[in-house]
């Protein structure tokens, strides 16, 4: 939990609203037994230290536990993210070696929408703004706008289809994001490279989602793109060089 918060750049005194919109199961009762008992503002302000104290959960270092299956390791729920199918379908999101372990963190949660986005936030009664979109303001806040409806977004995607000689990208679904790499013509690490960069480009429109919100900063898509090229360059340039 507090590696997501870090990647995500919540400052301290977001921690609990955003910590509790991304709850299920065991944990979600757990917070709403909280908000029922101590009433929701009480609940919101209570310090990160003691959330972390207070929340119901077992070991958190290494060690995860689900109803279903018990006690498990990172390892073996790191293998379980590999093999999950989401949605009904044949999709199988794939653990990548190429870029750093916060964004394949991040895509999984993209991927099963676990994201505070402002919608899944509301479900849970942890919000109770504006609704619409923190980067275009036309349309309600969720993770398939704001990754691929949104005008934000689509600029980025018609930049990185010029930056990449790809054909122009459209996504209808979160599950095409991260299909293109299966779908493009070209070699196995071209594919591949494209893939990562579109994941790269998904956790910068994130990380500026929550700069807008938590730092109430203005959108400015040039960074946003200069972001994206440093880090794919970087990350696919530190895989290649231990590869070789």
């Amino acid at each position: 939990m507090e590696t997501t918060l870090d990647i995500s750049g919540c400052p301290d005194q977001h921690k609990v609203r955003y910590a509790a919109g991304s709850f299920d199961k065991r944990a979600l009762t757990w917070w709403n037994a909280q908000v029922q008992t101590r009433g929701r503002d009480e609940a919101l302000s209570m310090s990160w230290e003691e959330f972390k104290v207070n929340v119901d959960f077992p070991e958190i270092k290494d060690r995860f536990h689900d109803d279903r299956i018990g006690e498990a390791s990172v390892k073996s729920v790191k293998e379980g993210m590999v093999a999950t199918r989401c949605g009904g379908t044949n999709f199988a999101l794939k653990w990548d070696g190429w870029i750093p372990v916060k964004i394949n963190t991040f895509a999984w949660r993209l991927l099963h929408d676990r994201l505070a986005t402002k919608d899944n936030l509301m479900k849970r009664g942890l919000f109770e703004g504006s609704n619409l979109c923190s980067l275009c303001g036309a349309m309600e806040e969720t993770a398939l706008h704001l990754f691929t409806a949104c005008s934000v977004a689509s600029v980025i995607w018609s930049w990185l289809s010029e930056w990449t000689k790809v054909p122009q990208i459209f996504f209808f679904s979160i599950e095409d994001l991260f299909r293109v790499g299966t779908l493009m013509d070209g070699s196995k690490i071209q594919r591949r490279c494209v893939q990562d960069i579109i994941l790269v480009a998904c956790w910068n429109i994130w990380k500026e989602r929550n700069k807008v919100i938590f730092e109430d900063t203005k959108v400015e898509i040039k960074k946003i793109v200069e972001n994206i090229k440093f880090l794919s360059f970087l990350w696919i340039l530190i895989w290649w060089k231990g590869w070789r």
